[in-house]
């Protein structure tokens, strides 16, 4: 979605970034793992669909979708999953729009540090910067601690 074409999240150990065209690389990599397949309920895409979805992503007006920079990794945040956010069509009583996080972290280095912990602060800034009430997660794992919205 355009909407958070220019927006970070920022916290302690994690950074959210837009999913841009650089990304698809290494995640056209995490997705061919059968375990990540499983575990998303995805199927095996070519380097060119990863491309073509990302594009799609990105002009979806009910989708949201950040690439999750691990700050532990080394010298430079490295990426460690992603997190989508999905606008449903309906609002709820003070005309808000509802969303539904998911969450991964792909990178295995990332997992089990605590990055998931962070999904109440992402609902937060869901909240304050795309103007919704309610993030549902269903974090599979991941997430930023700490974060802060900026655009």
């Amino acid at each position: 979605m355009r909407l958070n074409w220019h927006t970070e999240i920022v916290g302690r150990s994690a950074t959210l970034v837009p999913y841009r065209n650089k990304h698809v690389p290494q995640y056209h990599v995490w997705m061919q793992d059968p375990v990540m397949q499983e575990l998303t309920g995805s199927e095996p895409l070519s380097l060119e669909e990863e491309y073509a979805n990302q594009v799609s992503w990105q002009e979806d007006e009910t989708k949201l979708t950040f690439i999750i920079l691990d700050h532990s990794l080394g010298d430079t945040p490295t990426m460690a999953g992603d997190v989508n956010l999905f606008l449903t069509e309906h609002e709820d009583e003070e005309g808000k729009y509802v969303a539904e996080l998911e969450i991964m972290i792909a990178e295995p280095r990332s997992r089990r540090k605590g990055l998931a912990r962070g999904s109440h602060e992402i609902r937060r800034c869901t909240s304050r910067c795309l103007g919704t009430t309610h993030a549902a997660a269903t974090a599979k794992s991941l997430s930023s601690c700490g974060a802060r919205c900026s655009t």
